[in-house]
């Protein structure tokens, strides 16, 4: 097992000479990629898919263009960690790992992101800083068993499956299902049809701008927006002091309303 480093002599994930060691990463190897080399690495990208690599980091500094639209750099590493800002498509497959981004490129087209992910058994996306897209493009599939934000952005594409958020900061917009969402900080988009089973607000914002069905929400602290003219479904509800919801009844509908923990007093103003 070696540390070897991306020299980019050329863009060939192939050619053994874009590697430090002289030949390409074997079983084990942990690969960097450093601000001192910052050569793309766009031809040849799945290459390397078969090889249980070690860690593969993408340090501060460096800017290197990773991957495509149409060709994801394809990686089986046993620990993945992002701070790059290059923009970058990389496909984990099927490593059943956590996944951390510290930064990514960052993007003022609408619409794009500065990190491409796709993986189909993540074990947990930490995201505290940069752009991230997690199946993303329109008919990719990605999954991660928990998502957790503390700073940056993170897109959840309707592809994805996730089982737990938790939200301290920056944003997360989600257009997939998640089964239990808590966010204690920052901001959350609801949209298209994404559905939670379990919100538990705390602080922060969710703003519910899809179709999606909350099946239990508590509010304790934090607004859960739910303005605009969807139809959308609240299961039951619990809202604890500190809590606030936004809605119109024409079109939300409130299923069941739960006592809230302690005493309340309830102040309601038109929108």
């Amino acid at each position: 097992m070696a540390s070897i480093y991306w020299l980019g002599t050329s863009t060939d994930t192939s050619t053994a000479g874009n590697y430090s060691g002289g030949s390409l990463p074997t079983t084990g190897d942990d690969l960097a990629l450093l601000p001192e080399y910052t050569g793309a690495i766009t031809q040849n990208t799945y290459s390397l898919q078969s090889i249980a690599i070690g860690d593969f980091s993408v340090h501060p500094g460096n800017t290197s263009t990773i991957g495509s639209f149409s060709a994801y750099l394809k990686l089986d590493p046993d620990s993945f960690t992002f701070s790059g800002t290059g923009q970058a498509f990389i496909d984990l497959q099927s490593a059943a790992i956590d996944a951390t981004v510290n930064g990514s490129y960052k993007t003022s087209e609408p619409g794009k992101r500065g990190l491409y992910l796709k993986g189909s058994a993540i074990a947990t996306l930490h995201v505290s800083g940069g752009d991230v897209g997690l199946a993303f493009i329109h008919g990719e599939t990605s999954t991660a068993t928990n998502v957790k934000i503390d700073s940056g952005t993170l897109n959840l594409g309707s592809g994805a499956t996730v089982t737990n958020a938790t939200i301290h900061g920056g944003t997360l917009t989600t257009a997939c299902n998640i089964a239990t969402l808590n966010v204690h900080g920052g901001t959350v988009y609801l949209d298209e049809a994404s559905a939670i089973t379990t919100l538990n607000l705390y602080q922060g914002t969710v703003i519910h701008r899809g179709t999606g069905t909350i099946t239990t929400a508590t509010i304790t602290g934090g607004v859960l927006d739910m303005d605009g003219t969807q139809s959308r479904t609240i299961t039951t509800l619990k809202i604890n002091p500190g809590g606030a919801i936004n809605y119109d009844p024409g079109v939300v509908t409130i299923t069941n309303k739960s006592d809230p923990d302690t005493p309340i007093s309830i102040t309601t103003s038109r929108m």
